[in-house]
């Protein structure tokens, strides 16, 4: 009864919650993280921003501890915040639609299952190349249209 009581008085918008470890001196610690938003009988839980120690930030909708719903990752690369990924999560995996960016500017929007691109999507790459199809485990599958500069190939993956 007194652990539900204290959950409770844990439900609703709270301010910055730093997420710390104990080094093994046991005298010092270190931040891994700060959450603000959004909690749940004490677990991040509606809508939040999470920023982790790396730099890196999540900022969108959580259940039970976990990413899940529609949000944007953004990664930290050379003291800017660039976005990773924006769409929607599942138990902190990417699944449902989404936009992946990948580094070197080419993009990934669709279907996702399990962190993988996984049913339609559309694959932009920096090359121009365009490919608009049907993807399984990570992978092109199936039916699928490739357009190289002005070309256009339609092609079945095996």
């Amino acid at each position: 009864m007194q652990m539900q009581q204290r959950n409770a008085s844990r439900t609703g918008p709270r301010h910055s919650v730093y997420f710390v470890a104990v080094n093994a001196d046991k005298k010092s610690y270190e931040v891994n993280g700060m959450y603000t938003g959004e909690w749940k009988e004490g677990k991040k839980h509606g809508f939040g921003v999470f920023e982790y120690k790396s730099g890196n930030k999540y900022e969108g909708e959580w259940q039970q501890d976990h990413k899940h719903g529609k949000g944007v990752y953004y990664m930290k690369v050379k003291h800017c915040l660039q976005k990773q990924y924006s769409g929607e999560w599942r138990k902190d995996q990417r699944h449902g639609y989404g936009t992946l960016y990948f580094a070197d500017g080419s993009t990934y929007e669709g279907d996702w299952q399990q962190n993988k691109r996984h049913g339609r999507g559309t694959m932009q790459y920096v090359d121009g190349s365009i490919y608009t199809g049907e993807w399984e485990n990570n992978q092109r599958s199936g039916e699928g249209k490739l357009m190289l500069g002005r070309c256009c190939l339609h092609i079945l993956a095996m």
